[in-house]
């Protein structure tokens, strides 16, 4: 596992998704400066706070943004050897099918996560730079965690993707049905049921911005069963499909 781990890492340092995702990553500091701005130029006097403006980067970063810039990546990440003819090559070394999608889901997680968490730091020097007020350690330390927190979740929603992109063998559908999924995820913001949508519900049970009308237990279920879901049907198809 550790020398698959460590040919996934290889091959991506000699690709250009590492600096897109991080291009990707930086959309949200972005936003993050532009709404600053526009408050400033209309509200003069209106002062932002550290809980407000992280409170909206993890909005932007888990429901919106970061949701397609993950797609990308996880969509890259399992179709490459197709795109590139090299699954054939791959597994004439005696390697498991089963370790070898695992192995890509661990560099899929850890760099999602490292992405949320360099996302989260400039948008809190744009935070410093601009002056908000109510720093606090505490905030801080609160929204890292919810950033962490939502961003592994997000992760695990992602395996019907990286069945789409196994299925597929490209990244046109799942990012396509990413770009779907936002769109849901925007008009059920205000929402009730946006608890039981599995990519909405990865942000809100880290927030703790559960609908009081759903039991946590059963959106926890939601996202588990989307999750195994998502997992045996990629390891079933990766299985059964013949490399030609």
């Amino acid at each position: 596992m550790v020398s698959l781990l460590q040919c996934e890492w290889m091959k991506l340092k000699n690709s250009k998704m590492l600096l897109v995702s991080v291009l990707g990553a930086m959309v949200t500091p972005f936003m993050l400066f532009v709404e600053i701005l526009k408050e400033s130029s209309d509200k003069p006097d209106f002062q932002f706070t550290y809980y407000t403006l992280f409170s909206h980067s993890n909005f932007y970063m888990i429901l919106i943004f970061g949701l397609v810039v993950y797609t990308v990546f996880t969509a890259f990440l399992y179709s490459r050897e197709y795109t590139e003819n090299t699954l054939k090559m791959i597994l004439t070394i005696p390697v498991s099918r089963h370790a070898l999608l695992i192995s890509k889901f661990i560099v899929l997680l850890i760099w999602c996560v490292l992405l949320s968490v360099l996302s989260w730091i400039f948008c809190l020097i744009i935070s410093c730079i601009c002056g908000a007020a109510g720093f606090s350690i505490v905030v801080l330390a609160k929204s890292l965690w919810e950033n962490i927190y939502a961003t592994t979740i997000l992760v695990f929603t992602l395996t019907p993707l990286i069945y789409l992109s196994i299925l597929t063998k490209g990244i046109v559908v799942p990012v396509i049905t990413s770009a779907t999924i936002l769109m849901v995820n925007a008009a059920l913001s205000n929402e009730s049921y946006a608890s039981l949508f599995p990519w909405s519900a990865s942000y809100l049970l880290a927030t703790k911005g559960l609908d009081p009308a759903y039991p946590k237990e059963i959106v926890i279920a939601i996202l588990i069963f989307t999750s195994v879901a998502g997992m045996v049907l990629s390891f079933w198809y990766f299985e059964k499909n013949d490399v030609k």
